[in-house]
């Protein structure tokens, strides 16, 4: 725990990246130089300690390219940490809902770089990440009508 105090400057302001109902997202790097997401959820998140446990070791367990890897968590006090991998490019949430700032959509010129049709796919590929998790192989394959 006191490493993610000391990499996130006691979970600075200055380093949220996303913040949900449950949660705030802080990006940091760690003193190996492994960039990563630090989710630190309410106390109103999880019901009890061993709802969490349940699910941070099934979490931890699972593996697929499209999904986020979870690196650990730390459960001190009142604190629930999450740690992810970091993923460079962003949210599924910040692309499909473009939850960017006026002043970040004109940097990244948003619109242009995910269409309706690039949506449709990151929509598949979630169905499918959801299959997975059902343990089937695939649920969706959409294709193209143009």
């Amino acid at each position: 725990m006191l490493e993610l105090a000391i990499a996130t400057k006691n979970f600075s302001s200055d380093l949220i990246i996303g913040d949900g109902s449950f949660e705030l997202v802080y990006k940091t790097t760690l003193s190996n130089n492994v960039t990563i997401a630090i989710k630190k959820l309410n106390r109103d998140a999880f019901q009890g300690l061993h709802e969490l446990w349940v699910k941070m070791e099934m979490l931890g367990k699972l593996s697929h390219q499209n999904m986020v890897k979870i690196l650990g968590y730390c459960l001190m006090g009142h604190d629930r940490i999450l740690i992810y991998e970091f993923l460079e490019k962003g949210s599924v949430g910040q692309w499909l809902h473009d939850t960017s700032s006026p002043e970040e959509r004109e940097l990244a010129n948003w619109q242009a770089l995910l269409s309706w049709r690039t949506k449709i796919k990151v929509i598949t590929v979630i169905a499918n990440g959801l299959a997975y998790l059902l343990g089937r192989d695939t649920l969706v394959i959409l294709e193209d009508e143009h």
